[in-house]
């Protein structure tokens, strides 16, 4: 993992969903535990862990919380054809 915070469309420290995904399998992985151990780690049910990283629910506030994250919306024009 990474020290430094990743950027998303020039936005510092920022990250989309996908991205947050990659972040907390590489958490996993460095701390040699299972999916299961590390839900259980951050007091979250792992079903939903595991829906999450398998990219079928966003991660919520929970589990953003749990990484030190929070939600931004934005909206942006789109980009001239």
């Amino acid at each position: 993992m990474s020290s430094k915070k990743p950027g998303r469309k020039g936005i510092p420290y920022s990250m989309d969903a996908d991205m947050v995904r990659t972040h907390i399998r590489e958490k996993i992985e460095i701390l040699g535990v299972s999916m299961r151990e590390y839900a259980d780690m951050c007091g979250y049910d792992h079903t939903h862990l595991s829906r999450v990283l398998n990219g079928h629910k966003e991660p919520g506030s929970k589990i953003l919380a749990a990484e030190g994250m929070h939600a931004v919306v934005y909206y942006e024009y789109k980009e001239e054809e």
